[in-house]
């Protein structure tokens, strides 16, 4: 195909389920954002869509608030969704309010002796993996890691820079909640749940289905992140849940999928690592899948052409808006679209380029396969044309 014969690239399309074209079949490549579509597909498989992260409130019997996390990755203050929702990217994110867990707080009127203890022991204290770039942080593309964060595990609503401790952040941010509630909370440490204590408050996420379209549609690292994190707590939540484990998780999951593995090997669960691999059958089988009740909130997730998230911007104008549905992917050296585009015969393709191209190259590429799938749309495979799966 010309159209990636300068790059390391494979390109895999099926039409009503039929392969018509498999093009470096057999390559390994780096994802990029389209790595998601993996991190979903096991989170669903292990969680369910109806999953809800819920953060929980305790009171001890000295009048100590503690306060929970379950690895939530939509936590948020109301200033940091407000900045959120004011963009397309993450216009429909469904944050969970930090806010809603301080007015359950205060409606249970229960007498406290002003501390408030943070506790995020479901996850290590790794905070950021060493296999992402430090520009990451610094361009607000990941945060700090954490059982108990807010706003992405950043350190204020409107700043990019990681949260040194999330824990104590998000405590800080509920005191002052509760403060302006007319609650005494006069300091933060950090803690655990004693003896004789009791639930008073608490809150839940979205569920996972609506999380995972989020992380699909506006390309959320963070939540990506969170989500490996929460598959190393289900498999083992007598431990912290650490990134390695999640992976492991999502391996065994995408196993029992169906989804080929030969050749995946996977470091974190956003894409950002340049050292992730994945095949185009692998990211192939995930949208297969999409079509199927579980893991319809992928399918729900990609983003539209012309229209949502990642792909609003693209497109506009042509015969693809609306109609082209998509997973982009994009980091240094890597481009990546995987989805399926919307006629009579619901084609799917995933495409993956690595090498030597700029952003406006990756874009272009991105371009050219859409339009490309587009025209080719209402083709059948020929009998032969490639070999069975």
């Amino acid at each position: 195909m010309p159209i990636v014969a300068p790059f390391h690239a494979c390109v895999a399309v099926d039409v009503d389920g039929t392969p018509l074209v498999r093009i470096g079949n057999p390559l390994a490549l780096a994802p990029a954002s389209t790595l998601k579509l993996l991190t979903s597909a096991a989170a669903l498989s292990a969680l369910g869509p109806a999953y809800r992260f819920t953060t929980r409130v305790f009171v001890d019997p000295s009048g100590n608030l503690i306060v929970v996390g379950a690895g939530d990755p939509m936590l948020a203050t109301d200033a940091f969704i407000a900045g959120q929702h004011a963009g397309v990217r993450f216009a429909h994110a469904p944050y969970t309010r930090l806010s809603a867990l301080a007015d359950a707080i205060a409606a249970a009127r229960i007498r406290t002796n002003g501390t408030l203890v943070v506790d995020d022991h479901r996850d290590d204290s790794v905070r950021y993996l060493p296999e992402w770039k430090p520009v990451y942080a610094t361009e607000g593309d990941i945060a700090s890691l954490g059982a108990l964060t807010v706003d992405d595990g950043r350190s204020s609503a409107t700043s990019a820079i990681p949260a040194p401790d999330p824990a104590m952040h998000t405590g800080q941010e509920l005191a002052a909640l509760l403060a302006a509630r007319g609650m005494r909370a006069t300091s933060v440490r950090r803690g655990g749940v004693p003896a004789g204590a009791r639930e008073i408050a608490r809150v839940d996420s979205a569920p996972l289905g609506a999380i995972v379209q989020e992380t699909l549609t506006g390309s959320d690292n963070y939540a990506a992140e969170m989500l490996v994190r929460a598959l190393a707590s289900s498999a083992n939540p007598a431990i912290p849940a650490t990134t390695p484990d999640g992976i492991a998780a999502l391996m065994r999951e995408l196993r029992k999928l169906g989804v080929p593995t030969a050749g995946v090997e996977l470091h974190d669960g956003s894409g950002l690592a340049a050292t992730d691999r994945v095949t185009c059958a692998a990211l192939l089988r995930v949208i297969s899948l999409s079509r199927t009740p579980r893991f319809a909130a992928i399918n729900d997730g990609l983003p539209i052409a012309g229209r949502t998230g990642t792909l609003a911007p693209r497109f506009l104008g042509t015969a693809l808006a609306g109609r082209l549905r998509a997973k982009t992917g994009s980091i240094d050296g890597v481009v990546g679209l995987v989805g399926t585009v919307d006629d009579a015969a619901r084609p799917t393709f995933a495409f993956l380029a690595n090498g030597n191209l700029s952003d406006a190259t990756g874009v272009a590429l991105q371009t050219e396969i859409g339009r490309t799938i587009g025209a080719i749309a209402a083709m059948r495979a020929p009998t032969g044309l490639v070999p069975a799966p």
